[in-house]
């Protein structure tokens, strides 16, 4: 669920003003520099959090508690089921096993297999559902049938597998392909901690620690029943989406260039049952339990009493927990043409938690042909920014290196290195600027060391910082 829902805050904006770039039309810098924190809309539970709190001790239900106020336990009687939509598309290719059966709304027996070297396509034909059959996914294809149905279910043994152009899907459960539009939606019909269990090692890696897992899993659970509610609610035809608009499902396994992976993992499987049926709950009702890779140390409101903003200092461990990227001036421009060049960007709405004041609600662009007023998401989302919560900074004058750097970092000093290796003759002219301290600017290095008689270490030490910045 990477998971960018947009719900309205509740929060009390503090209004700042910080200007970050030179006056309109004075000369604007070619690129400013964004500080930030966090990984994710920093919504509900931090993942980064959770595994430090699990790696030191704290169970499930403790770590779950720091993160959503005012919740309770509840737990769920009886069966429960869920329909996810894997796709929407013209038509689907279902692999047939000995034991594939596809059946009508109705439960009539449409077709069954024998063997394993069945293909069945499904598609539409006018109001009808059509099936066709193959002994080879690439046809020739003989009709089958053709059905009017609300939908047809194929089940086969332990999984059922759907071909896309370059990969196979496995999926438990049964496939439900269901007309709609001028396609059909493809959805898999499984138990509910069938399908927790096999989102959890696609939100979570599977090697963390036991007591994080498990309060992904009760994340997991309570996030599906929520949205699988208001779904049937509004009468939608499934219940919830595989992708990071939701929760990242990708079944049981994949094939990807004749490559077989399974994705189900021991440990969330051990995670679910030991979790089984218990969900968080607000008045009764199970909560839209939100959860993002790193909140930067601080929550953000979700706009309901249980996603209240909270502390999060177990986020310090995370990779993500600061970062630093670079936006050209360029980018701005080609992405809000209207404003003409750009002269400046001010950040005018945070939300008043954490560093820099907290995260950014609103900013305005300026240029040679008028101003105009974004919101921090969206500026994050048209540059590819971690998150909302940053900083812009304009560089001033030569950047200066004050720091160490070594390969496989991602910093945005890493693009003023390899701009001042490039105009020491060092970097190659072909090869890409970017953040990536990468074997391009290891080698790079390398001769710029060599060429100064220093150690050619490939590593930004402190002997040669003070030759870059001496030459600054």
């Amino acid at each position: 669920m990477r998971r960018f829902i947009v719900i309205s805050s509740l929060a009390v904006v503090v209004a700042t003003t910080v200007q970050v770039a030179t006056p309109a039309f004075a000369a604007a810098p070619r690129v400013l520099i964004v500080d930030g924190h966090g990984w994710g809309h920093g919504r509900g539970m931090g993942q980064y959090g959770a595994r430090a709190q699990a790696a030191a001790g704290t169970r499930w239900y403790g770590i779950l508690t720091r993160y959503y106020t005012g919740t309770r336990f509840e737990r769920l009687h009886g069966s429960q089921r869920i329909r996810v939509l894997l796709t929407h598309a013209r038509g689907v290719i279902v692999k047939g096993d000995s034991r594939t059966t596809i059946t009508s709304a109705s439960g009539a027996v449409i077709a069954s297999t024998r063997g394993g070297k069945t293909y069945f396509t499904i598609g539409r034909t006018g109001p009808a559902i059509l099936i066709k059959v193959a002994t080879s996914p690439a046809g020739p294809w003989r009709r089958l049938a053709s059905v009017r149905s609300k939908f047809v279910r194929v089940a086969g043994g332990r999984v059922v597998g759907v071909l896309g152009p370059s990969s196979a899907h496995w999926y438990r459960g049964v496939i439900d392909i269901v007309p709609s539009g001028a396609g059909v939606d493809v959805m898999n019909y499984l138990p509910l901690e069938t399908y927790v269990s096999l989102v959890v090692p696609r939100e979570m890696p599977a090697s963390w620690p036991m007591d994080a897992l498990e309060a992904q899993a009760v994340a997991a659970r309570t996030y599906a029943l929520r949205v699988a509610q208001v779904a049937r609610a509004r009468h939608k035809s499934y219940d919830i989406c595989a992708t990071t608009s939701c929760q990242v499902f990708g079944g049981y396994a994949r094939t990807v260039r004749g490559k077989f992976q399974v994705l189900e993992s021991r440990s969330s499987n051990v995670a679910t049952r030991s979790t089984a049926g218990w969900i968080l709950t607000w008045r009764g009702k199970p909560i839209l339990a939100e959860y993002s890779s790193s909140t930067g140390g601080y929550t953000t409101s979700g706009g309901v009493p249980y996603l209240a903003p909270r502390l999060d200092p177990w986020d310090a461990s995370s990779p993500f927990h600061s970062w630093s990227e670079t936006v050209d001036m360029s980018q701005i421009q080609a992405r809000w043409p209207a404003v003409g060049a750009v002269r400046s960007v001010r950040v005018v709405e945070r939300d008043g938690r954490g560093d820099f004041g907290g995260r950014v609600r609103s900013l305005v662009i300026s240029g040679s042909r008028g101003s105009i007023r974004v919101s921090g998401t969206t500026f994050q989302y048209a540059f590819g920014l971690p998150s909302d919560w940053f900083r812009l900074i304009v560089p001033k004058g030569e950047y200066r290196f004050t720091f160490n750097m070594s390969f496989g970092q991602h910093n945005a000093a890493v693009r003023f290195l390899q701009q001042r290796l490039r105009a020491e003759g060092a970097y190659p002219k072909t090869a890409p600027i970017s953040n990536y301290f990468g074997p391009i600017t290891r080698a790079a290095l390398q001769r710029y060391q060599r060429a100064h008689r220093i150690n050619p270490t490939g590593f930004l030490g402190p002997v040669t910082r003070a030759r870059l910045n001496a030459s600054a």
